[in-house]
């Protein structure tokens, strides 16, 4: 509100205020306790709360990096083709990915936006040079650029695993409500995995028959 210099009395309010980068915008996490923490994305939404209520505007976020942001996905894609191509030394791009996840609100909700990208990203050329200048900021189309990116992926499976935040047996309700407040609203449906185990070897596992890998 300062903008920028917090030795001073401001005489305004300055609007649009300084650029804010968002990341690691869980809302909670799970460790040892036997219920799950607060996470980063609780400060964010205490933040958001506060300035509003002192200002009487929104406040605006320059970007939103990590999970569920498709960007972050976009990232372990060209991180994965990467060790496929160069350390594993297969011939061609990973087709299908699969995202292991205990949490709805940002592992499985991410793995479905980055789904969804995926689809639109096989759209005509022509479609989807348009709907690049008609999309919101927060677009991974207005975002990725680099020089040198990999990619190939054609689907994006998420899979939930019931040993972190989600549980399977109750207890804290999860809703994809508790999103990040930029990605919102939402379809009920991105919050649906297509898979469900209840941990990660049985997810593996589960991952390894859909492929019709051995498991040795």
């Amino acid at each position: 509100m300062t903008d920028g210099h917090p030795s001073f009395t401001p005489s305004t309010i300055s609007h649009p205020h300084l650029p804010i980068l968002a990341c690691n915008m869980d809302l909670q996490w799970m460790a040892e306790a036997v219920m799950p923490r607060l996470g980063h994305g609780a400060f964010l939404l205490c933040l958001e709360n506060l300035y509003k209520k002192v200002t009487g505007r929104d406040m605006i976020y320059t970007a939103l990096i990590g999970k569920p942001s498709e960007i972050t996905y976009r990232h372990g894609e060209h991180v994965l083709q990467q060790q496929a191509l160069h350390t594993v030394g297969l011939p061609h791009p990973v087709k299908t990915i699969y995202c292991v996840g205990d949490n709805i609100c940002t592992d499985i909700f991410g793995a479905n936006l980055y789904n969804k990208y995926l689809q639109r990203r096989r759209l005509d050329t022509a479609v989807m040079t348009q709907a690049k200048v008609q999309d919101h900021s927060r677009s991974i189309d207005n975002l990725v650029g680099a020089v040198g990116e990999l990619s190939g992926a054609e689907s994006c499976y998420s899979v939930l695993v019931e040993t972190g935040v989600f549980s399977a047996e109750g207890g804290q309700p999860t809703s994809i409500e508790h999103s990040p407040r930029d990605f919102l609203p939402v379809e009920h449906s991105y919050q649906e995995p297509v898979i469900s185990t209840s941990n990660v070897l049985e997810a593996v596992q589960t991952i390894f028959r859909r492929e019709q890998w051995k498991m040795e």
